[in-house]
């Protein structure tokens, strides 16, 4: 058939030839600032921005191995059913008559139409601040709440998968090709459009920093700028019941969620002038997080040489920390399956299972225990700018 493709000797649906390359889409931003100077050397400021994404995404339509399951969840068409062939063409390409027993089928429901995904994202950031000057320091303070929605619906083209088995083995669905009446009706009576899976994300930050410059040297001025942050973060995520139980055909269960923490860090960070051609940057930065995560401590060095115009030499060295998310935490598993197509070679020779290339089922679950990504790095390079026409530069 036109939509069909050759692996390894077996005709299969080309799924992904039905799958939308550009999704249909639609956004919505808003961005707003208003600012009032208190006086000379202080001001407040407010920020509002707002989006609103919708997207639905188009794939193949829902596919069934019948040959998987048990003899009663098998899709077994029956021989008195009204599409019950009276021939078939054999591998050997001969016409012959059929046994006029029940047999298994692999199905792609296209009469159902693409499987369908709608999706809203809404977005909201608030943010209250102040800047200007105090006692001789440049401050910058601010307070910002972000939250984040998700809503993913199925719209089109999912179905349950007790009522749609039991319609099919009716007979009055037609696994050859298109759909009587009887038969759509059986098949849109067990369609389930639903919320499938919603998350929910709120991020609330406040920080404040100082800088100014402390001292004056032969080479130049010593800068130093300071401050503190601490930032409370929650997130939901949540698939619906009929997806977790694994109830609807073609969907991919993710683990329910629902964590919050709490971090607190304090930096400084130094500007000093070695020689008029030569100046550092000393830096230290603390992050807390507490529980399993614990806290880290990382430094970085920097180092800047221009001895002329046209030549500037830079080096650095610095260590960093990454926490693992919430969702990396959260110990809550789910059973689900791989994105692409594998050949389970080991079952297939041993269980004479599996002897095609297909999902492979997987369990996904986070780890409490996980800790912290520490690292290392350096970076050296130079940049060269002969004339304002002309700049090459090499950083490793």
């Amino acid at each position: 058939p036109p939509a069909s493709i050759n692996i390894s000797g077996a005709c299969r649906f080309d799924y992904q030839a039905a799958a939308d390359l550009f999704p249909e889409s639609g956004k919505t931003n808003l961005i707003s600032r208003a600012s009032v100077a208190v006086n000379a050397d202080h001001t407040v400021f407010a920020e509002l921005t707002a989006s609103r994404n919708l997207a639905n995404y188009r794939l193949s339509p829902t596919g069934i191995n019948g040959n998987q399951g048990t003899k009663a969840s098998a899709w077994t068409y029956p021989a008195n059913g009204p599409f019950y062939p009276k021939t078939y063409v054999n591998s050997a390409g001969q016409t012959v008559a059929t046994d006029g027993n029940p047999f298994n089928v692999r199905i792609r429901l296209t009469p159902g139409g693409a499987r369908t995904n709608g999706q809203e994202s809404l977005q909201t950031r608030y943010l209250l601040g102040a800047e200007g000057v105090f006692g001789g320091w440049d401050y910058n303070t601010a307070y910002a709440r972000s939250v984040s929605q998700n809503t993913q619906t199925l719209t089109n083209g999912y179905y349950d998968r007790n009522l749609l088995l039991a319609a099919f083995k009716t007979g009055k669905i037609n696994p050859f090709g298109a759909q009587t009446a009887e038969g759509m009706a059986l098949m849109d009576a067990a369609e389930r459009n639903i919320d499938g899976r919603k998350g929910k994300s709120v991020t609330d930050t406040f920080d404040f920093r100082l800088s100014k410059e402390i001292m004056q040297t032969a080479a130049g001025a010593v800068g130093m700028a300071t401050g503190l942050e601490w930032r409370r973060e929650h997130l939901e995520d949540n698939s619906s019941d009929e997806i977790l139980a694994g109830t609807i055909f073609s969907t991919s269960k993710s683990r329910r969620v629902d964590e919050s923490r709490q971090i607190k860090a304090l930096f400084a960070e130094f500007e000093v002038p070695l020689t008029k051609e030569l100046s550092s940057q000393l830096a230290l930065r603390h992050d807390a997080y507490g529980g399993n995560i614990g806290s880290s401590t990382n430094p970085k060095i920097a180092l800047r040489y221009q001895p002329s115009k046209d030549w500037l030499f830079r080096a650095s060295y610095g260590t960093g920390f990454r926490a693992p998310t919430m969702k990396d935490l959260d110990p809550s598993s789910v059973e689900t399956s791989t994105g692409g197509l594998y050949f389970d070679t080991i079952g297939c020779k041993k269980y004479n299972s599996q002897c095609y290339s297909d999902q492979i089922p997987t369990t996904e679950s986070g780890n409490p225990n996980l800790k912290p990504e520490k690292s290392k790095q350096f970076s050296l390079g130079f940049v060269w700018e002969p004339n304002a026409n002309f700049s090459a530069t090499i950083d490793y």
